[in-house]
């Protein structure tokens, strides 16, 4: 990633919602490089306009790269001749360098920004609307929850307030669904892991009180994108009931993805993404949280057949959950493991 011809094409913040296509710039990394080997390393690229970026100092040079016959001794010679830059991806370019010194060359970025939810003060800090002070970008989700449960007893529809079916049509109309989601939800994919997916990546749901992501917002508002650089922020959604999530915005492929792993319930357990994370976890639902999270665990182990007090003795196997008492806490806890 140092020194690549890797494109990207950053349409984080829904770029594609607001400004229509996208269009990308190929351009070739040379961080730290001089005049002279930003030169070569257009002429590395061959014939044709070239975009060389180095983002250790901002600097964008644009060639047209060409071969003639020399005057002297008639060989071929490769010829950069510098061009003027786009002026909307110079500003890219400078933006960009920020992202690389921020991240320490990572290009991953992490901030404390938070949203603030429906009824918080604006102006209120993002620790106090986050909750957290982690390095991570916080989102908060509305605080309005539908509060309607329908009479199925489909575990997708029965605590939710809707039906998945609906989540979509929800979103659009104002996120009147999200509000009442929780981690849970996340898992396993499907609509409504994609709509707070889709939520968090409208930019008019983002703050612009942190200034580098206000300044990459203003620098791609005109849909021109420079290659050569991955951009990727790393997101902690933050609940309503206090459980929370990881998204990843990655410009490689232009997505905003759930991160596996990242899932904790309001009582701070782990949630599993697969049947195969159960090893060697515990898990507590006592004491303050969301009421509902032994009904939400509970049912995404039943949606991968994992039997509860199950010990093998009728020639089960499979996964088997059985519970406990913690000698320390005297809470009841829960464990799992793969019965033979």
């Amino acid at each position: 990633m140092k020194i690549s011809l890797l494109v990207f094409a950053i349409l984080i913040l829904g770029l594609a919602q607001t400004t229509g296509a996208v269009v990308v710039y190929p351009a070739s990394r040379c961080d730290g490089c001089t005049s002279v080997q930003m030169s070569t390393n257009a002429k590395f690229q061959g014939v044709g306009y070239r975009y060389v970026v180095n983002l250790s100092d901002g600097v964008l040079k644009y060639y047209k790269v060409e071969r003639e016959r020399s005057d002297v001794g008639g060989r071929i010679i490769t010829l950069a001749l510098p061009q003027e830059p786009d002026a909307a991806l110079v500003l890219y370019a400078h933006v960009a360098s920020a992202f690389y010194a921020a991240t320490n060359t990572t290009m991953l970025y992490r901030t404390s920004v938070a949203l603030p939810a429906a009824g918080v003060a604006a102006s209120r800090s993002p620790t106090e609307v986050a909750g957290s002070n982690d390095g991570k970008l916080h989102i908060q989700l509305p605080a309005t929850v539908n509060s309607v449960q329908l009479g199925s007893s489909n575990r997708a529809t029965k605590y939710h307030g809707y039906s998945a079916e609906s989540t979509e049509r929800q979103y659009v109309l104002g996120n009147g669904g999200i509000s009442a989601q929780s981690a849970y939800d996340m898992i396993p994919d499907g609509p409504k892991r994609t709509s707070v997916e889709r939520w968090v990546q409208n930019q008019n749901n983002w703050s612009t009180s942190d200034a580098l992501l206000f300044d990459l917002q203003a620098s791609i508002q005109t849909g021109k994108i420079l290659g050569g650089a991955p951009i990727k922020i790393e997101v902690e959604v933050d609940f309503s009931d206090g459980s929370h999530a990881d998204v990843l915005y990655s410009s490689e492929d232009q997505s905003c993805k759930y991160v596996p792993g990242s899932a904790y319930d309001s009582h701070g357990n782990h949630i599993p993404d697969k049947v195969s994370d159960l090893h060697g976890r515990e898990f507590d639902f006592t004491g303050p949280g969301n009421p509902n999270d032994h009904f939400n665990w509970s049912n995404l182990l039943a949606a991968w057949d994992v039997e509860f007090g199950s010990s093998g003795g009728r020639g089960f196997h499979g996964w088997a959950c059985t519970s406990g008492t913690d000698p320390t806490t005297g809470h009841t806890v829960y464990s799992c493991q793969l019965v033979r």
